[in-house]
């Protein structure tokens, strides 16, 4: 859906990333023409996302901070913050707590939980 193209690298938080551009096929119906992303190619993580609207303007960056491993091998961000440059608006997500590998019971995939939204 999307084409991905190699930008360059850059230096987020201290950590060397790969930049990478997306931009949606012309089948692909998005409100963005074009995002930027910084992968840390070491964790597999993606520490930044720049937003370009349908006229080229940056609208909005996501960063991701407080990055930690959270299982062997496995980096997440404890808070990630979008900042909508448009209406200059910004939404903190914090992750106070998380399980990795739960083990989930099959029932939450079964053709009925799936129909009602995910309650078995």
């Amino acid at each position: 859906r999307y084409q991905y193209a190699a930008a360059g690298s850059e230096t987020i938080d201290g950590v060397d990333c790969q930049v990478i551009v997306a931009t949606p096929l012309p089948d692909t119906s998005s409100a963005y023409t074009r995002r930027r992303l910084w992968i840390d190619p070491k964790h597999a993580f993606v520490r930044k996302i720049e937003y370009h609207d349908t006229a080229g303007t940056l609208r909005k960056v996501l960063r991701a901070t407080a990055v930690r491993e959270v299982a062997p091998g496995v980096h997440r961000a404890d808070l990630s913050e979008m900042r909508d440059l448009q209406v200059n608006e910004n939404t903190l997500l914090w992750i106070a707590e998380r399980q990795v590998y739960p083990v989930l019971p099959p029932e939450l995939f079964d053709r009925d939980a799936l129909d009602s939204g995910g309650t078995p």
